[in-house]
């Protein structure tokens, strides 16, 4: 195969007319999904899946912690820590039916 051949060429030419308002919405889709306008078209036009880029952009951003707000983003709290303060709150405020339902004591480190 020759260099800068195409395997499938897109040889044919359909055009469409759209309103100002349907070209200003197809057109911010397309760049969201990182597509060109035609590509996009035709995408959609085939029943063919669209994926936006953006959403995937926020996906990362989120699991990164970059988008998080400040609260949320503090250190990593361990169960044995949480069931420590857990038994101590029972404890200290006299409720013995709740200290009968943690019976996990985590080992001290």
């Amino acid at each position: 195969m020759p260099f800068g051949t195409v395997k499938n060429p897109k040889n044919s030419r359909l055009y469409v007319r759209f309103r100002i308002d349907e070209k200003r919405d197809l057109s911010g889709e397309a760049k969201n999904a990182g597509l060109t306008m035609s590509e996009y078209v035709r995408r959609r036009a085939l029943g063919l899946a669209v994926k936006s880029r953006v959403s995937e952009q926020a996906i990362n951003e989120l699991l990164e912690g970059k988008k998080l707000p400040e609260q949320l983003r503090g250190r990593v709290v361990r169960f044995a820590e949480i069931a420590d303060d857990a038994l101590a709150y029972c404890k200290a405020n006299n409720q013995r039916t709740a200290v009968r339902w943690l019976p996990y004591r985590a080992p001290q480190r």
